[in-house]
């Protein structure tokens, strides 16, 4: 998504106070278009910001984002230069008149590296920029957003139209399935995407939300059961899972603590100690899957008898003798299937005889 600066001087623009003040009050039907100079690269679901120029206050008095992709038409200055317009979807509209705007002396301070004054409307800011503005206009929606919701009342406008910032993020969410899928929804657009790429669902998540809204708009991925601190780690965790795991395996990561979460899921599709230290995941994840890991040529009551030494990651060990004492969904037991039940079944003993089954 790119960011665009619009310049809008009332003096001598076509588009006036009054037209301004009138797109607020109807501010859900608003109809609006901006010439745009740098069109060549922008499309709709672009950000804009609205700058007032000339005389008078100055600064940011609006922000939203372009609901169309350029088109040109008749010059709005009668001089017949080549225009080209985008339409304009605002997300949030100040009346320089009555309230404090984000000024152009604090626009210059905060971002400088941009001409603020004026100039050609529609100029393409640079993504750093970019970056920098949104969170310099968070902050100045945030401090005013008291006096703001007064004004709107007083003018018995709705507020979260006139006066606070409205919100054009969507929130996504992304969990594991029990088939070892990734899921994608959200509650307020319909739609459910699963598949076994983590990067792939995000898109095809991003696209749902466009032809649901018919515009580009902020997403926020979120994971269910997963603090937002966590999520880095716990992408990486889906994508080993993703990478390593087998026909038929199921999952259940349904655990509340988020460390148990992560050494449940590596070690299931049985990803080396090794490779998680190239990846850089926490001394204890490492050392937890490191103790699961059966070595090589280890009798199977020696790993048992092994791993029951460390409480904290018992609890996986006694499920996993659970899960293989479970035969009811087989047709048929062959000597393999009847060499592990006994495996399993003097495993769960020996808990029983520690008081840890």
């Amino acid at each position: 998504m790119k960011t665009y600066i619009l310049f809008w001087n009332p003096a001598i623009s076509s588009y006036k106070l009054e037209d301004f003040q009138r797109e607020i009050d109807d501010y859900e039907n608003a109809d609006m278009n901006w010439g745009v100079w740098e069109y060549e690269k922008a499309c709709a679901g672009d950000r804009f910001f609205m700058v007032r120029c000339g005389s008078g206050k100055t600064g940011i008095c609006m922000s939203g984002y372009f609901s169309s992709d350029p088109y040109r038409d008749e010059d709005w200055s009668g001089r017949g230069r080549v225009t080209y317009y985008m339409d304009l979807e605002p997300d949030f509209m100040i009346n320089p008149d009555y309230l404090p705007i984000l000024s152009t002396l604090d626009l210059v301070r905060e971002v400088p590296g941009f001409d603020w004054n004026g100039g050609h409307s529609g100029r393409l800011l640079d993504a750093k920029l970019a970056e920098k503005l949104e969170i310099v206009w968070e902050k100045f929606t945030e401090d005013h957003a008291d006096m703001f919701t007064m004004r709107a009342i007083h003018l018995d406008v709705d507020p979260d139209s006139y006066s606070s910032k409205k919100s054009d993020e969507q929130i996504v969410r992304l969990y594991l399935t029990k088939e070892g899928k990734i899921g994608a929804d959200d509650f307020d657009i319909d739609f459910e995407i699963q598949g076994d790429d983590l990067d792939d669902v995000k898109k095809q998540a991003i696209d749902a939300v466009y032809n649901e809204l018919g515009k580009k708009t902020k997403i926020k991925f979120e994971y269910y059961d997963v603090e937002e601190k966590d999520y880095p780690m716990y992408e990486k965790a889906l994508k080993l899972v993703l990478a390593n795991k087998k026909n038929g395996m199921v999952f259940d990561d349904s655990y509340l603590d988020f460390e148990d979460k992560i050494v449940y899921l590596l070690h299931k599709v049985a990803v080396n100690s090794r490779e998680l230290q190239k990846q850089d995941f926490s001394d204890e994840i490492i050392e937890a899957v490191r103790i699961l890991e059966r070595r090589p040529s280890e009798v199977f009551m020696d790993y048992v008898k092994r791993v029951a030494r460390n409480e904290n990651v018992i609890w996986i060990l006694r499920g996993e003798i659970y899960e293989a004492l479970c035969i009811t969904k087989r047709e048929s037991l062959d000597e393999d299937d009847l060499k592990s039940l006994n495996e399993n079944l003097a495993a769960l003993h020996y808990l029983k005889s520690l008081g840890k089954e």
